[in-house]
C-alpha cells in the first residue's frame, strides 16, 4: 500500500511519533548505505574496464611482434629444410635424379603437423614403429622417435619404402634428423598457434572495453559484443566444459548503443547462466529482429541449468538481491543489466525460468 501525507503532517508526525522517526530514519541510512555501496561497485567495475583496455593497449604491440616472429621463424624453417636436404642428398641417397631439387619431396608431402589421430590408432602405430626401429636400428631413443613420428602420419610401410633410396649407413642418422625437423615443425606451429590465440584475445579485450571511443552511443554490431564477451568468458566456459549454441540472425543492422555497457551486460547474463548450470551444460545464444515494426532487436540467453524458482523470479533485478552463496555473488549483476538496458537504452530484459530452462531476453531498439 501507499500512503500520501502533508509536509506539514510528515514533520509533525517525526516530532511526536519516536517509534516511527526511528524507523524512517533506520530505513533511510539503510538506503544511503546500499546507495554507496552501489556507488562503490559501479566505480570499481570502471576502473577494471579502464585497466583492461590499457592492458590490451600495451600488449597489443609485443604481442603483434611476437605473432611476426612466429611466422616468420616458420618460413625460416621451410627455407632451412629445403638447403639442408640439397646438401644431405649427396650423401645419403644411393642415387638420384640430378635434375631433381628435392628428392626429399615425398618426405615432406606426407608428414602432416596439424594431424590429430584417436588415440587407439595413434598407440598402435607408436608400438608398429617402435618394434621395428628397435630391431632394426641401432637408436638412442626409437620409442620417443616411433611417438614422433606416428604423431605427424609416417607409418612404417611409408619409411621402408623410402629409405630403400638411402645408403644403409645413414639410416640412423636420417631417422634422427628426420625426427628433430618433425620436432621443430611442431613447436614452430604449437608457437603460431599461441600467439595467434593472444593476438585474437587481445583484439577482442580491446573490441569489448571499447577503449580510445567517447561516452556517446556508437553504432554497435550486437554479434561482435557477444562473440567477444565469450572469448573474454571463454576460461569459464572451458573450466565446466560448456558447449555454445549460436542461432544468430546475420540479418541484424547495427545499433546505436553504448558498446561497454551492453558488453557488461552480456557478461552479467553469461556469467549467471555458467554459474547455474553442471559440468557439460550448453548456453544458447539467440539473436532476432522484431516480425512487427523491424525497429527493434532482442537477444536471448538461454541455459539448461537449475532453473530459478518462481517466488524469486518477481525479484530478481532488485539491489542486492542474490540467490548465490554468501561471498559467491554480490546482487548487483542484473539490477547493473537492468538499468544499462531500461535506463540507459530505453530497452527490456525479461525472464523466464523453469527447472533446465532459464532465458533472459533483451529488447533493444535500434536507434
Amino acid at each position: 500500500r501507499l500512503f500520501r501525507i502533508d509536509k506539514e503532517d510528515f514533520w509533525h508526525m517525526m516530532g511526536n511519533c519516536p517509534h516511527i522517526r526511528q524507523r524512517v530514519l533506520s530505513n533511510m541510512a539503510d538506503r544511503m548505505k546500499s546507495l554507496q555501496i552501489l556507488s562503490f561497485q559501479r566505480e570499481k567495475l570502471a576502473s577494471l574496464g579502464t585497466m583492461a583496455a590499457g592492458l590490451a593497449h600495451e600488449l597489443n604491440n609485443p604481442a603483434s611482434a611476437a605473432q611476426r616472429s612466429a611466422m616468420r621463424l616458420a618460413e625460416a624453417l621451410t627455407q632451412f629444410n629445403i638447403h639442408s636436404t640439397h646438401m644431405l642428398k649427396y650423401a645419403m641417397f644411393r642415387q638420384f635424379d640430378l635434375h631433381d631439387p628435392f628428392p626429399f619431396q615425398p618426405l615432406t608431402d606426407q608428414i602432416q603437423p596439424k594431424l590429430r589421430l584417436p588415440p587407439l590408432i595413434q598407440s598402435e602405430r607408436e608400438d608398429e614403429l617402435g618394434t621395428w626401429l628397435e630391431d632394426n636400428f641401432q637408436l638412442e631413443d626409437p620409442w620417443g622417435i616411433a611417438s614422433s613420428f606416428a604423431a605427424v602420419g609416417l607409418t612404417q610401410a611409408f619409411l621402408e619404402e623410402f629409405m630403400d633410396r638411402l645408403v644403409p649407413e645413414h639410416y640412423g642418422n636420417f631417422l634422427n634428423w628426420t625426427r628433430q625437423d618433425i620436432e621443430m615443425r611442431l613447436l614452430s606451429q604449437g608457437l603460431q598457434e599461441s600467439t595467434n590465440r593472444i593476438a585474437e584475445l587481445i583484439k577482442a579485450l580491446k573490441s569489448y572495453s571499447y577503449m580510445d571511443r567517447n561516452t556517446e552511443k556508437i553504432k554497435v554490431d550486437l554479434h561482435e559484443g557477444l562473440d567477444n564477451t565469450l572469448i573474454v568468458m571463454n576460461h569459464k566456459l572451458k573450466k565446466k566444459d560448456i558447449k555454445i549454441i549460436k542461432e544468430y540472425d546475420l540479418n541484424i543492422p547495427l545499433l546505436s548503443a553504448y558498446g561497454s555497457e551492453l558488453n557488461q551486460v552480456w557478461t552479467n547474463l553469461i556469467d549467471n547462466a555458467i554459474d547455474a548450470m553442471p559440468q557439460k551444460g550448453s548456453i544458447t545464444l539467440r539473436t532476432f529482429q522484431s516480425q512487427t515494426t523491424r525497429q527493434d532487436v532482442g537477444v536471448e540467453i538461454i541455459d539448461d541449468g537449475v532453473g530459478i524458482p518462481e517466488e524469486v523470479q518477481v525479484r530478481i533485478f532488485e539491489p542486492f538481491f542474490t540467490t548465490k552463496k554468501v561471498g559467491e555473488g554480490t546482487g548487483l549483476g542484473l539490477e547493473i543489466a537492468y538499468r544499462i538496458i531500461v535506463n540507459q537504452h530505453r530497452g527490456s530484459i525479461e525472464v523466464e525460468s523453469i527447472p533446465g530452462r532459464t532465458c533472459f531476453r533483451v529488447c533493444l531498439p535500434l536507434s
